[in-house]
């Protein structure tokens, strides 16, 4: 015979009530109601992860090409900055540009 839930031998008990372990997560679960939360600072702080990782990855990318020119043959200081700030330049103007997000 198998076991469903309207046959007497299903458990019907909360699996976690009065477990110290969950009491916390269990508490949280129970207030969370969709819909109905603010996210300000979690759009904040997703914004600014976003906007740190495109600047980092443009500087990140311009000291490579400083490094990667600044050891070529022939090239010299000058020859590895100024496209290295041409570089950030145009980088710049096209994340400074960018629209901004306004939501899903």
């Amino acid at each position: 015979m198998a076991v469903t839930p309207e046959s007497p031998a299903f458990p019907h008990e909360e699996p976690h009530v009065g477990d110290r372990a969950t009491e916390h997560a269990d508490h949280d679960a129970a207030a969370y109601q969709r819909g109905t939360m603010t996210i300000e600072e979690q759009s904040a702080t997703w914004s600014l992860f976003q906007t740190l990782a495109e600047w980092g990855t443009l500087i990140s990318f311009c000291l490579a090409l400083f490094a990667f020119l600044i050891l070529a043959p022939g090239t010299g200081f000058m020859g590895a900055f100024i496209p290295t700030v041409v570089l950030m330049v145009i980088g710049g103007v096209f994340l400074a540009r960018k629209p901004k997000a306004g939501g899903h």
